[in-house]
C-alpha cells in the first residue's frame, strides 16, 4: 500500500514539474527566471496604439517622447510610465501606460502596453471607457487634481492605471506627489492577516473547531467577495512568467508560504480546507443542505481526475494551445460582476451539486492538486 502511494505521489509530482516547465517555457519566462531582467523596450508599435500615423519618435531629455509621421512633421508626444518608471501593479501584474499629448498639449489617447492582468478585469476597464476619462484635458498641475472613479468590479485594474496616470503626469510636471494612506489596500492585509492567523490557530487548538462555519463564511465574504485573492492556475503562470511579487501582492504570497509550510510540516489539504472560498464555500453548502452526502467520483480507471486534467493542460500547453488558464477554474465566479454568465453558472453549478455531494469540484481542482504534489516531511507512524 506504502508503495503504491509514493508512487502515486512521484507520478504527481513529475507532472506538476512538467507542466511547470512547459508553462514556463512556453511565456519565455525562463529567460525571465534565470537571466538578468531587462527594461521593457518601447518600440514604434507601441506608440501607434496612440498616435495610428506615427513613423518615428526621439527620446528628448525631460524622457517624454516626441513622435513624428512619415512625412517628418511632429504629430505630438508620448509619456510612458516604463521610462518615468511609474507603472503601478494591478491584480495580477504591473500595468504601463502611455499618454499620448496633442500638439496643443492636452490628452490625446491613453493606452494600456501588453500585460498578464486578468482579461475579464481588463475587459470590463475597457467596456467602462475608463482611458477615455482624461481625452481633451490640458496637462498642467490641475490635471493632477482630476479626480476619475475607480471602476467596480476591477477596483485593482482600475487603480493601477488611474495612480500610474497621476504618477507619470506628476512626473513629467515635476510635482510631487502627495502620497496618501490607501485604507481600503490596509484593511485588505489586515483581514487576509487575521484570517491566515485564524487558520493556523484552528490547525493546532481544537477547542476553536466549533467556530469553523463561522470562519468559512470569513474566508468567502473576504478572499472570494472582498479580495478576491486566492491561489489559481494564472496566478502561478503570470509568476511564472514575471517572478514573484513579493514587494507588491504581499497577501498571495503568504497565502503560498503558508500553505507550503503547513504542507511540509505534515498538514495536508490546509489551503483547501482553510484557505480557498470555493473549499470554504462547497463545505457551507454541504453543512446547510438537509441532504445526505456522498463522495464525488475522484477516479476514472484508478486515475485521479485531477491528474487527467493537469495532463490536459500540460499537453495542450506543449502542441502550442494558447488555454485561457482564467476560465479553467471557477475562481473568477466570485468576481461576478465582470465574470461572463458561464463562470457564474459554474460557480452556481458547484454550490448546487455540493448539497448532494462533498466538495465536487475538489476533485477535480488542478490548483490542489499542484499544492497537493508538494511532499511532506513529517513521518507516518
Amino acid at each position: 500500500m506504502r508503495k503504491t502511494t509514493l508512487s502515486k505521489k512521484i507520478l504527481q509530482s513529475i507532472t506538476i514539474v512538467l507542466i511547470l516547465l512547459a508553462i514556463a517555457l512556453r511565456l519565455g519566462g525562463a529567460r525571465e527566471w534565470f537571466a538578468p531582467s531587462k527594461e521593457r523596450q518601447l518600440e514604434i508599435t507601441d506608440i501607434q496604439n496612440v498616435f495610428p500615423n506615427a513613423s518615428s519618435c526621439r527620446l528628448k531629455s525631460d524622457k517624454s517622447i516626441e513622435v513624428r509621421s512619415d512625412k517628418s512633421d511632429r504629430i505630438g508626444t508620448i509619456l510612458s510610465s516604463v521610462i518615468y518608471e511609474t507603472s503601478q501593479l494591478g491584480y495580477n501584474d504591473v500595468l504601463p501606460i502611455l499618454i499620448g499629448l496633442d500638439l496643443d498639449h492636452r490628452v490625446k489617447a491613453i493606452a494600456v502596453l501588453d500585460n498578464s492582468e486578468t482579461g475579464e478585469f481588463m475587459s470590463h476597464v475597457y467596456d467602462s471607457n475608463l482611458l477615455s476619462k482624461w481625452d481633451g484635458k490640458q496637462v498642467d498641475t490641475t490635471l493632477i487634481q482630476h479626480k476619475v472613479d475607480a471602476i467596480s468590479g476591477a477596483t485593482y485594474s482600475s487603480e493601477a492605471i488611474i495612480k500610474g496616470v497621476n504618477a507619470t503626469l506628476s512626473t513629467y510636471l515635476s510635482i510631487e506627489q502627495s502620497h496618501q494612506l490607501n485604507w481600503l489596500r490596509i484593511t485588505q492585509l489586515v483581514l487576509v492577516f487575521l484570517l491566515i492567523l485564524s487558520s493556523l490557530v484552528m490547525v493546532f487548538t481544537k477547542r476553536f473547531k466549533k467556530y469553523y462555519f463561522y470562519y468559512l463564511l470569513a474566508v468567502v465574504l473576504v478572499f472570494g467577495f472582498f479580495t478576491n485573492k486566492m491561489l489559481s492556475l494564472s496566478i502561478f503562470e503570470t509568476w511564472l512568467q514575471n517572478g514573484l511579487p513579493w514587494y507588491t501582492n504581499v497577501e498571495l504570497i503568504l497565502i503560498l508560504v503558508a500553505s507550503i509550510i503547513m504542507t511540509f510540516i505534515g498538514k495536508h489539504k490546509y489551503y483547501c480546507n482553510y484557505l480557498c472560498p470555493m473549499g470554504a464555500l462547497q463545505m457551507i453548502a454541504s453543512k446547510l443542505s438537509p441532504f445526505r452526502k456522498r463522495k464525488f467520483v475522484k477516479k476514472v480507471f484508478n486515475i485521479d481526475l485531477r491528474l487527467i486534467y493537469l495532463c490536459f493542460i500540460w499537453a495542450s500547453i506543449l502542441m502550442g494551445i494558447s488555454l485561457p488558464l482564467s476560465s479553467m477554474e471557477p475562481f473568477l465566479a466570485f468576481a461576478y460582476s465582470v465574470s461572463g454568465w458561464l463562470m457564474i453558472g459554474a460557480g452556481l453549478l458547484i454550490v448546487i451539486v455540493s448539497l448532494f455531494f462533498n466538495r465536487p469540484w475538489c476533485a477535480l481542482c488542478p490548483t490542489g492538486c499542484a499544492l497537493d504534489s508538494i511532499p511532506s516531511f513529517k513521518q507516518k507512524k
